[in-house]
């Protein structure tokens, strides 16, 4: 299934967005500029942030993530995160982001959450 399609249910799907294994001041310009994108997208309602992969992320990472989620709030759209690694997690939580950012250890429960509560 597309991002363009929509579920059985008749909802738009998720957009998921996968972010590379280090986020730091090199791309995180470009981390916003993908998740910017996403949240563009017709019908859009969520994004997932997938940072599955991502064994690294600094703070200029999460001010991208926290710029990210303003962009998504201004479309009117969800930002969610997905952060199984401890290392990354613990960035979030010392930088205060996770209090506005939507956190969940995998990728099923992020979608779990995005088509439970409607934003998709």
């Amino acid at each position: 299934m597309s991002e363009h399609e929509t579920a059985a249910i008749g909802r738009p799907v998720p957009v998921i967005v996968v972010l590379p294994a280090e986020i730091d001041i090199h791309n995180s310009l470009d981390v916003r500029a993908q998740l910017a994108k996403a949240c563009e997208q017709d019908g859009c309602r969520a994004v997932i942030a997938d940072l599955s992969k991502t064994t690294f992320c600094d703070t200029s990472g999460a001010v991208s993530l926290v710029l990210a989620r303003m962009d998504a709030a201004d479309l009117d759209v969800r930002l969610l995160a997905v952060v199984p690694s401890l290392e990354v997690r613990r960035v979030l939580t010392l930088s205060g982001l996770d209090s506005v950012l939507p956190v969940y250890a995998s990728l099923s429960e992020a979608l779990a959450v995005a088509y439970f509560d409607g934003s998709a």
